[in-house]
């Protein structure tokens, strides 16, 4: 899955041009998919309108071509849970999220929030279990306790530390109690 990032023009606007191409690029490479905007696209230096019409943009290009995935945290649960019913509104195929970035929230409370992004979604959600942003990763077994009980969340991208030794675990866990 190819990741778009964020290009900027000299004058530090967002740069549509560039991200088209780019699009059109990864989609011509053979990707099976594209992913935006996520970490590696600097999601979080994005206003709302940038990054909803960038979202657009990406969808737009591969008009169907690949899967996208959209990138959906945001500052806090609520504003999370918007950027995630545009995506669903502008045609994401996919979504991906890890807890808001600027909400200090424990595993109750990450939990909640992916209980309340299944609910107000329809379509495959990715939760991103991840140490960033002064976060901590959820235990894998309560990650895998909200695949099993959220119906659209079908994926685990596990990103804990030491992450080969968790993947294993989510995977054996996994196989283990159904996911």
């Amino acid at each position: 899955i190819g990741i778009a990032s964020s290009p900027y023009n000299d004058d530090l606007t967002f740069d549509f041009a560039s991200l088209e191409r780019q699009v059109e690029y990864i989609v011509n490479s053979g990707a099976n998919g594209i992913s935006f905007p996520i970490m590696a696209s600097e999601f979080y230096v994005l206003s709302d309108d940038e990054r909803k019409k960038a979202v657009e943009t990406v969808i737009r290009v591969t008009a169907g071509a690949v899967p996208v995935c959209v990138g959906v945290t945001g500052q806090n649960i609520h504003h999370s849970c918007a950027l995630a019913e545009h995506a669903q509104d502008a045609g994401a195929d996919v979504l991906v999220s890890m807890t808001p970035i600027l909400h200090t929230i424990g595993p109750d409370q990450t939990c909640e929030y992916f209980h309340m992004l299944n609910d107000r979604v329809s379509i495959p959600i990715m939760m991103q279990n991840v140490a960033a942003y002064g976060m901590s990763p959820l235990p894998i077994p309560r990650a895998l306790q909200l695949v099993k009980e959220c119906d659209n969340i079908v994926a685990l991208k596990e990103e804990g530390e030491p992450s080969i030794m968790r993947i294993e675990q989510a995977v054996r866990e996994g196989k283990e109690c159904g996911v």
